[in-house]
C-alpha cells in the first residue's frame, strides 16, 4: 500500500497493479493475508490501509471504473477485520498477539513495540483509527457507485469507531489516545506514535486535537531531534530504547500523522 502511495506520482498504472496484486491474494472470507504462496495463506493480516492507498491512487490518476471495481474486495477485507478482531465483543478491535517476545504483533506492523510487552489483547489505537479511516473512504467509493445505503452504513461505522475511541482510549491525563486492555476500560499508559492516528479518522474534537499537538511539539515528549519517535524517551527505561519500534522514527507513521494534522488545519 505504501509503495503504491509513492509510485502513484511516477507510474500510476504500476501503483494500481501493486494494489490489485495484494487483493488477488484475498481469501474467500475477505481476509487479506500478511503473506501468501501458491499453496498457502498466512492466518494473520496487516494494518488496514488498502482503501486509503487505492483512494489516493484514484485521486492522482483517475482510471475509469477502477476504484469502483475494487469496492467489493475493499469492503470485504474491512468487514473481516471487524468480524474477527473484536475478541471481547465490545466494539473495538485488537491486533493478534503471539508468544514471541521479540515480535509480539507482526500483524500490527509495529512488531516489537513496548505497547505489546504485556502480551495481552489490547483495544489498539492504531487498528481502530485505521479502520475508521477506511470506513470513511469506503463511504466515498460507495457514493461513486451510487449506493447510498452502503455509504450510510460505512459512515455510521466510522462514527461508531470514532466515538468508542474517544470514550475508551482517550487519556485525559496524558492528552493522548492509549491502548486499553481488551474487556476492560483500563488503559496501558504507554504512549507511542500510534497515539496520534485518530487524527486521520477525525475522532478528536478541537480540544483533544490541540492536546495531541501539544504532545507532538513538546521536546520533553515527542519533539525529539528526529521526530516522531515510535515510543518517546519520556516513557522511561524498559519501554524506550533504540531497537525497531521501541523508539526509532518510521517514515510511514510520520506521513500518516502529517495527514492527520492536515485534516485539522495544523499545516505548519
Amino acid at each position: 500500500a505504501f509503495h503504491a502511495i509513492g509510485w502513484r506520482h511516477a507510474d500510476p498504472a504500476l501503483a494500481r497493479t501493486m494494489l490489485e496484486a495484494v487483493l488477488e491474494a484475498q481469501q474467500p472470507d475477505g481476509r487479506v493475508p500478511i503473506t501468501t504462496s501458491p499453496s498457502s495463506a498466512h492466518t494473520l493480516t496487516q494494518p488496514p490501509v488498502l482503501a486509503l492507498a487505492a483512494w489516493l491512487v484514484h485521486e492522482t490518476d483517475p482510471a475509469d471504473g477502477w476504484i469502483e471495481a475494487l469496492y467489493p474486495k475493499l469492503a470485504a477485507y474491512v468487514a473481516w477485520d471487524l468480524a474477527h478482531r473484536d475478541t471481547d465483543g465490545k466494539g473495538l478491535v485488537e491486533w493478534f498477539i503471539v508468544e514471541d517476545p521479540v515480535c509480539r504483533s507482526g500483524e500490527s506492523g509495529m512488531d516489537n513495540c513496548s505497547r505489546f510487552d504485556v502480551a495481552k489483547p489490547l483495544d489498539a489505537v492504531d487498528f481502530n483509527a485505521f479502520l475508521a479511516t477506511e470506513a470513511g473512504i469506503l463511504a466515498q467509493i460507495a457514493d461513486r457507485r451510487s449506493e447510498p445505503q452502503e455509504a450510510a452504513r460505512w459512515r455510521q461505522e466510522q462514527a461508531r469507531l470514532n466515538r468508542l475511541m474517544n470514550d475508551r482510549l482517550w487519556d485525559e491525563t496524558q492528552g493522548l489516545y492509549l491502548d486499553a486492555f481488551a474487556g476492560t476500560d483500563r488503559r496501558t499508559g504507554i504512549p507511542s506514535c500510534a497515539s496520534f492516528l485518530p487524527l486521520l479518522s477525525g475522532a478528536p474534537d478541537a480540544p483533544r486535537a490541540k492536546r495531541l499537538l501539544q504532545a507532538l511539539t513538546d521536546p520533553a515528549r515527542f519533539a525529539t531531534p528526529v521526530p516522531v519517535p515510535s515510543v518517546p524517551p519520556s516513557a522511561g527505561p524498559g519501554l524506550y530504547d533504540r531497537d525497531m519500534w521501541r523508539g526509532p522514527m518510521w517514515i510511514n507513521m510520520n506521513w500518516l500523522i502529517a495527514r492527520g494534522l492536515d485534516r485539522y488545519g495544523f499545516t505548519e
